[in-house]
């Protein structure tokens, strides 16, 4: 194992890995300004947020950041925040964790991608749409994100690992909170999907295409849309939800498990 610790992101990603062997990187807290495409491979685990006398991932400190009572996985006292100004950050087999990934822009475009099984953890991603094919979100906060002229803020178009995340305040025509359009397996548990506004259909989720979706164990609050707050078409084979408390026809829901 490799160890290289950055104060910039383009020394960071410099150094790829041999084949067979894994680099690790320690990004130090503060703002970095992408203007250009990143692509994190297979071997790369990318680790934000240092304060700088860390030295290993694990010693980060994290700090009770909204004061809600609570310290969440992303919620570190010296961010790394990937500062996204018409890139997209590509997570592609490798790691990333304990990042910001905000927009600079009218954050309507994609900001981030996980594929080869990429996966993005103990992070945040506000202003922009993930798309995920083949990856895995973990422990993630995704807010504020709007696609004003397209479905879905997280899109699922592969296998996807949606896990222990809060995903709210987003804004998208079908699927404001995840739309999801493959025949793959696709995992949905131990959520938070709350205030989601969906201009047409599935303020929390729209499944659109055949999946074999476990929707399992997610909490829903007050989701907007014209429609239900979950779509899906006949074919896809997510099972019926069960344990709702209440349902409204606005399509607001509240405290609601969905089950295998």
């Amino acid at each position: 194992m490799v160890v290289v610790s950055a104060t910039v992101v383009s020394a960071a990603l410099g150094y790829e890995p041999q084949p067979g062997e894994k680099v690790k990187v320690f990004l130090k807290g503060g703002d970095y300004n992408i203007t250009k495409p990143l692509e994190i491979k297979e071997g790369v685990y990318l680790y934000g947020s240092f304060s700088g006398n860390e030295v290993y991932e694990g010693g980060r400190i994290k700090v009770d950041r909204d004061k809600n009572g609570i310290i969440e996985p992303w919620e570190f006292i010296s961010p790394t925040v990937l500062k996204v100004s018409g890139v997209v950050v590509k997570i592609a087999g490798g790691v990333v964790s304990g990042v910001t990934i905000e927009s600079t822009s009218d954050g309507s475009g994609s900001i981030a991608e996980l594929e080869s099984g990429g996966v993005l953890e103990n992070s945040i991603v506000t202003g922009g749409a993930i798309n995920l094919d083949n990856g895995s979100l973990l422990s993630c906060y995704i807010h504020g994100n709007k696609a004003p002229e397209s479905d879905g803020t997280i899109n699922v178009a592969g296998p996807a690992i949606i896990s222990h995340s809060r995903i709210e305040n987003n804004e998208a025509i079908n699927g404001a909170g995840v739309y999801i359009d493959t025949s793959s397996d696709v995992y949905i548990t131990n959520n938070l999907i709350a205030y989601n506004n969906a201009a047409i259909s599935g303020g929390a989720i729209y499944i659109a295409g055949a999946a074999n979706a476990r929707i399992i164990n997610n909490t829903y609050k007050q989701h907007y849309c014209l429609q239900r707050y979950i779509r899906r078409k006949r074919q896809s084979r997510c099972r019926r939800t069960y344990n709702c408390r209440r349902q409204y026809q606005s399509g607001i829901l509240q405290q609601c498990n969905l089950g295998q």
